[in-house]
């Protein structure tokens, strides 16, 4: 169309109105020069020159036709079981239980083990090692 611009997203053959379906049904508007320029390079980097939409087909609307047309037809409709899930690891349960067995001890303490006593550091333990020297 030659005053015209559309553009379309990804969709199925089927889906999509041809242009001229619509044309005179588009307002004429006013827009300036920047405008119309944007527009077409927005249209020209999402356009694919080689695309043909026909090579795709909406398997998921046809299933649900074929089930719509057997529904009509008086067949009874089954719903097919889904696979089992795997198993889901909740990451937070082993530190939560982490955590409590902090809480309640050090592990050495809960195990039966003898705490060791702690070195000591900092002036007190400075304090200890050095020796009283008077020069009297």
């Amino acid at each position: 169309m030659d005053h015209l611009l559309t553009m379309t997203l990804l969709n199925y053959d089927e889906q999509i109105r041809k242009a001229s379906s619509f044309a005179d049904e588009a307002p004429d508007v006013a827009i300036t020069v920047t405008e119309q320029k944007l527009a077409e390079s927005l249209m020209e980097a999402a356009t694919e020159e080689t695309f043909d939409f026909s090579r795709f087909h909406d398997a998921h609307t046809g299933q649900l036709r074929q089930l719509i047309e057997a529904k009509i037809s008086g067949k009874k409709i089954v719903a097919v079981r889904k696979k089992e899930e795997p198993e889901v690891i909740n990451f937070m349960d082993p530190l939560r239980q982490s955590i409590k067995r902090v809480q309640k001890g050090r592990p050495e303490e809960r195990n039966g083990a003898k705490k060791h006593p702690r070195k000591r550091t900092g002036k007190a333990a400075r304090a200890r090692g050095k020796k009283k020297v008077s020069y009297a």
